[in-house]
């Protein structure tokens, strides 16, 4: 068994120990998260079938998403309720990943360490290489066949032969070590991307080359099966076995050279190799200051000879679509280089590369045979690039004596082969996780014949000492590289085209090509890239370029970098996008059949570019004065470029001229005042008024389009100053109008925001040019006015002016002083002015608007709305004043920066006056009367000075002198200041009574009205005598007589007491009738006028003002009321009984009893008592109101009463009356004693005729108790 199959055999017992190992443990790893309060546990990892299950748990609640990432694909995983999650994915997409890892939040777990066996484990169960130990091994490794030449090529038949013999033996390196072929890589560690393959390869250090001797011997690293790392081979040629034979490389020899070369087509206008430029510029269609070039240049194409060798990959990745593009696409490049309108001198060789390489056509003019070559290739095997290109190397360098010598070199791919190095170690580069790769820079001397790789991968390990971090690789991209550049070294020209290379493949290539030379292509393309590279080779342009096409002030329309395309050609842009730079690698487009072109030949090839273009702020100067004329946007631009001799040669491009649409704005500033009237059919305007020259301030000006897309950056722009807009760009209907924001104005060298309120609306109008269409519009700034009209790219130039009228917004101060001195003077002007009044002075304001302003001592007055700028101020003169300037000649400028100032500023100008008086002190007198009032209220009277000036008045705290005695007194204060201090003007002097409210002040209680004359030192306090308000009399009955229905009618009369109505009082009103039990005397004077109150009290009286009491009752007067109340009742009156009968006694009475005889008794408040007495009786009636009494006999039994000693008695009091009554008995008819006794009888219903047969009987009783009937003899 070979070291070979023993390695595998121990790898995968290793595998199946570390896979039973690895599960055992359990969890595999567990992390823990200090930003949250949780963990993971990966607690499964394990091959099922052809799956890779992993399993694990988040515990907590994870802030976090848990993310897969194979490759460049993430998966975010779904957790069951209790936190588990199991992921169960293919082994090939593990296999095929370049990483594998959880992202948990900020961390990161790798899994490919897990992973590695698992999928070692399914290389080795698929590719069947473990097998049962006793059975036998074939140790035979397919080996390359390298094709048999055509008839033309000149082989050593031996070395073909020696290159079909199967190598088993391994090759012995020059250190003498045994190589064993191991593929193993580490994807995991530094995956091969595209920006490492890009970066600057590290040169090997070649003054301390790793020694051999000191790595660790193949049977150490063999044997140290823990330290094995696992290997997934890239595979990219699709092998079904890898084929790590040392292939030796056989090369060419003295191919012979095929004489006839194509004749030299010579018509068209250039000679051959001349150089033509076109440049083209036209207006872009509805665009402004816009221009479409088109920029050309031609070259006939060369007589000189040309030698091409075509590099094909055949490898197995080139199988299908690939090998067929391949085939077309060269045969397509015979037919342009060799073919009908080709160039003469032109040769082609073939060569096919996979494990190995050949040739399969030797140089040749012949497109059949060429082609034949072609279409006979197929597809199988590694990728040896370097073999490839050391094979056209030996075609060129042998068989080849042309001008120009190329090699096209078309792969799909990574290499997976190279030639094996003379001590690589001496030519390592860094390996990330690795002892090192071979790298670019070994020298052509350095390489051998022998082939290093197994077919399967870019890199492969030629030592394995113990553990990974020593393992050294060839790096077979790297020696395809220094391959190329042995060809370049050469003088050949070396173009790559990479057709899906992928990657990494792509990046190897592109370092293979010359520069410029490195061509990207997939299937449908590939022919493209093939004609532009056959073209290239026989241009009369090899590599031109024109740098920063444009002159000053046009730049790239950066908006519509959409309509930038190059030709045959490339472009980049400068200058931050602003400029174009050509780059021609060389002249591949035929002329032939295109419409629009200087030359139709199929020998003149061109490139072409095209770009748009504007002006930019540099197309002229601010402060140009004249805008008009033209401008050439690519003067002096010119092509430098390798001829087809391989000088440089330059070519000046074709120039034009260009009229721009430039439009000039212009700043007036009127002076308050001005007038601007605009033509609204010109656009232009009237002005009139003077024009401030002020640079200090800030406008902001632009110009805005109709349908919108366009509006010019805010100009800021200052008075009489001119800006130029240059960026107008559509043909539209524009408007220039001032920006309402963004104004400043210069203070104090610092730039401060100004408002627009300091000046009418602007107006635009055109001070020069033409302009079409003008009209006036409001552009939604308030009411200012824009002017609107048309441009087109046909436009002239124009100047417009905006006015801004000044508002007079000025400010300025006066300030007026008066100063009163005291100088003693025999002669002295009289003052005019009355004291207490203020004088006035007259100021006179000068300048752009002239104003006069009144003004006092001390005052202050800003005079507002004035037009900026000198102003003098000028007093009146005033008789007794002597006035002063401040400044001396009164004179100030009112700007308009003063009220931007901090603070703001207003200029002011202090006139002074001067007074001189003989004293600056005064005294003062008041008098004070009483009139009425109380003496002792006199002396706590007090007075205060007062101090008038104009209509201002204040306190003095002062105290007076007082003298006199009542009721008149006198007030004296001395040594008061006479002048104001400030106005100059004299004090004028009063009193006030102190406590005194609105004219009244109260002494002890005591009102006094207070009055002062006009002077205002005289005082009169006049007592106000109080009233009482209501006087009311009260009437109150206490209790109630029996039988009385109304009281007694009484009257009130009103009297006073106290002051000069005495002790005993006066009566002051009545007698009134009391109506009710209440009488209004309405108001009365409180107190006399010296101040002695009164009191008032009521008396009841009767109607002729007598004292008066109402019977049954007892008065009390107390003040205001009067009450009455009922007396007790206590009289007595007895009624006594006589009888006197001196009648005949004609009838016979029955008598049982004596006669009774009724009576009755009224008296005062409805009182009566009827009752009944015989003769001799008597009744004595008791608890009477005082008051007369009337007895009545009501039953007189025909005897006539007489009463002694009268009928009426008159009760008061206690005492105690008695009324006899006497009745005399009579018979006479009319005798007033008889009584007539009247019955009726009446019948209801009945004989009429028992109505008659009824009498009646009279009977009488006595009401004497216990009396009996008596019949009277009586006929009815």
């Amino acid at each position: 068994m070979t070291n070979k199959r023993k390695l595998k055999k121990r790898i995968s017992i290793f595998i199946l120990i570390f896979t039973l190992i690895f599960q055992t443990f359990t969890p595999i790893v567990t992390l823990a998260f200090t930003e949250f309060d949780d963990s993971i546990q990966i607690t499964v990892v394990e091959r099922v079938g052809d799956n890779i299950v992993i399993e694990g748990v988040v515990s907590g609640n994870p802030e976090a998403q848990l993310i897969l990432e194979i490759g460049h694909e993430n998966e975010l995983i779904t957790f069951t309720e209790s936190g588990s999650f199991s992921i169960q994915k293919p082994v090939e997409v593990f296999r095929l990943a370049d990483r594998a890892r959880f992202i948990f939040g900020t961390t990161e777990i790798e899994l490919m360490a897990y992973l590695r066996d698992l999928i070692e484990e399914s290389e080795i169960d698929d590719s069947e290489e473990i097998k049962d130990p006793e059975e036998p091994i074939d140790d035979s490794e397919e080996q390359e066949v390298i094709e048999e030449p055509k008839d033309d090529l000149i082989d050593d038949p031996t070395e073909d032969s020696e290159e079909e013999e199967k190598v088993e033996d391994p090759i012995e390196d020059p250190a003498g070590e045994e190589i064993i072929e191991n593929p193993n890589e580490d994807p995991i560690e530094e995956p091969i991307e595209e920006e490492k393959i890009k970066e600057p390869i590290e040169e090997p250090d070649l003054e301390n080359p790793v020694n051999p001797e000191d790595l660790p011997k193949t049977e150490e690293i063999v044997d140290t099966e823990e330290e094995l790392v696992d290997f997934i081979p890239s595979n990219p040629d699709n092998l079904a076995t890898f084929d790590d034979s040392p292939q030796e490389y056989v090369p060419d020899y003295g191919i012979g050279v095929e004489s006839s070369r194509m004749s030299l087509m010579a018509n068209g206008t250039l000679a051959p190799g001349e150089v033509d430029t076109e440049s083209i510029i036209n207006s872009t269609p509805n665009m402004v200051n816009t221009w479409d070039v088109t920029l050309r240049v031609y070259g006939k194409d060369t007589g000189k000879t040309n030698d091409v060798v075509l590099v094909i990959d055949t490898s197995g990745s080139m199988s299908g679509e690939r090998l067929t593009a391949a085939k077309n696409a060269a045969n397509g490049f015979i037919d342009t280089l060799l073919g009908e309108g080709g160039v003469s001198g032109t040769r082609i060789a073939i060569v096919r590369f996979a494990e190995g390489s050949s040739t399969v056509s030797n140089f040749s003019s012949n497109p059949t045979t060429l082609k034949n070559a072609v279409n006979g290739l197929g597809a199988d095997g590694g990728t040896h690039t370097q073999s490839g290109v050391r094979r056209a190397r030996d075609l060129l360098r042998n068989n080849s004596t042309a001008d120009y010598k190329n090699i096209v070199l078309l792969s799909d791919g990574e290499p997976t082969y190279s030639f094996a190095l003379n001590n690589p170690d001496n030519y390592l580069i860094p390996y990330s996780g690795y002892g090192g790769q071979t790298g670019p820079g070994a020298p052509e001397s350095a390489y051998l014949t022998n082939r290093v790789g197994n077919g399967s991968d870019l890199r492969w390990r030629y030592a394995n000492p113990l553990g990974n971090s020593n393992d050294k690789y060839y790096n077979h991209g790297n020696s395809a590289i220094a391959e190329a550049g042995f060809a370049k070294d050469d003088g050949y020209t070396m173009y790559t085209v990479a057709m899906q290379a992928g990657a990494i493949g792509t990046p190897i290539l592109n370092q293979m090509a010359s520069p410029g030379k490195a061509y990207n292509a997939t299937p449908e393309s590939l022919d493209d890239a093939f004609q532009f590279i056959a073209s290239s080779i026989i241009s009369a342009v090899r590599s031109g370029t024109a740098p920063n096409a444009l002159a000053a002030g046009f730049e790239i329309d950066a908006t519509d970098v959409v309509n930038i395309s190059a030709l045959g050609s490339t472009y980049t842009l400068t200058n931050g996008g602003t400029n174009i730079s050509w780059d021609i690698p060389s002249l591949t487009v035929s002329t032939s059949g295109v419409a629009g072109l200087r030359y139709d030949d199929p020998t003149i090839s061109y490139a072409e570019l095209k770009f748009r273009i504007t002006i930019n702020d540099d197309i002229v100067a601010d402060d140009e004065v004249d805008i008009t004329g033209t401008f050439n946007p690519i003067k002096g631009m010119t092509l430098t470029y390798t001829d087809v001799n391989g000088d440089t040669a330059t070519k000046s491009i074709e120039e034009h001229e260009v009229d721009p649409v430039l439009i000039v704005i212009k700043k007036v500033v009127l002076a308050a005042g001005g007038s601007v009237v605009p033509n609204t059919s010109t656009g232009e305007g009237t002005v009139t008024g003077t024009v401030v020259n002020d640079t200090n301030r800030i406008f902001r000006t632009t110009v805005t389009n109709e349908t919108g897309g366009y509006t010019a950056l805010p100009k800021d722009i200052n008075p009489n100053q001119r800006i130029i807009i240059k960026d107008i760009r559509i043909e539209d209907r524009y408007t220039v109008h001032e920006i309402h924001t963004g104004w400043q104005i210069i203070v104090d060298d610092i730039a401060v925001s100004a408002s627009t309120n300091d000046y009418e609306e602007p107006i635009v109008i055109k001070t020069l040019g033409t302009i079409i269409n003008p009209a006036y519009t409001s552009q939604g700034f308030g009411d200012f006015n824009g002017l609107t009209f048309d441009i087109n790219e046909a436009s002239p130039d124009a100047e417009f002016s905006v006015y801004n009228i000044e508002k007079p917004l000025g400010k300025l101060e006066i300030e007026k002083i008066v100063s009163v001195i005291e100088q003693a003077s025999t002669e002295r002007m009289s003052l005019m002015a009355l004291a207490g009044s203020i004088p006035s002075f007259t100021m006179n304001i000068t300048g752009p608007e002239n104003r006069t302003e009144t003004l006092i001592g001390g005052e202050s007055k800003i005079i507002t709305d004035l037009p900026y700028g000198e102003y003098t101020v000028v007093e009146t003169p005033v008789d007794g004043f002597t006035a002063t300037y401040n400044p001396p000649d009164g004179k100030v400028d009112v700007t308009i920066r003063d009220k931007y100032k901090t603070p703001p500023l207003i200029p002011k100008v202090t006139v002074t006056n001067t007074k001189t008086v003989d004293s600056l002190n005064t005294s003062f007198a008041a008098t004070k009367t009483w009139e009425n009032g109380n003496e002792n209220d006199f002396a706590q009277a007090e007075l205060e000075l007062y101090r008038k000036l104009g209509d201002t008045e204040e306190k003095v705290n002062a105290t007076p002198i007082k003298t006199g005695t009542a009721p008149n007194f006198t007030y004296t204060w001395n040594n008061l200041v006479k002048f104001d201090p400030v106005t100059g003007a004299e004090y004028a002097f009063s009193v006030k009574e102190v406590g005194e409210t609105d004219g009244e002040v109260v002494i002890n209680g005591r009102t006094y009205t207070v009055t002062y004359d006009s002077a205002g030192n005289k005082v009169t306090n006049t007592y106000k005598v109080p009233q009482t308000g209501d006087l009311k009399g009260i009437k109150v009955w206490s209790g109630t007589i029996e039988g009385e229905t109304a009281r007694p009618d009484v009257w009130f009369e009103l009297w006073r007491s106290g002051g000069d109505a005495g002790i005993t009082g006066v009566k002051v009103l009545g007698p009134i009738k009391l109506v009710g039990t209440e009488h209004n005397f309405g108001s009365h004077p409180a107190a006399d006028n010296g101040g002695i109150n009164y009191t008032y009290f009521v008396k009841e009286v009767d109607e002729n003002g007598v004292d008066y009491t109402p019977a049954n009752y007892v008065k009390a007067e107390n003040g205001m009321t009067v009450t009455n109340t009922v007396k007790s009742a206590e009289g007595r009156l007895t009624i006594k009984k006589e009888l006197i009968d001196n009648s005949t006694m004609s009838r016979m009475v029955l008598m049982a009893e004596p006669i009774k005889f009724g009576f009755t008794v009224t008296g005062p408040n409805n009182y009566s008592e009827s009752f009944e007495l015989a003769a001799g009786e008597s009744k004595t009636l008791v608890n009477l109101y005082d008051g007369d009494y009337t007895v009545e006999e009501t039953q007189t039994h025909g005897y006539v009463p007489s009463y002694s000693p009268s009928a009426t008695a008159n009760v008061t009091g206690t005492n105690n009356l008695t009324i006899v009554v006497t009745n005399k008995h009579t018979t006479e008819p009319d005798d007033p004693n008889e009584v007539k006794i009247t019955a009726t009888k009446n019948w209801v219903n009945g004989p009429t005729a028992d109505h008659t047969s009824i009498n009646l009987n009279l009977i009488r009783v006595s009401s004497k108790e216990g009396s009996t009937p008596e019949i009277l003899g009586v006929t009815p």
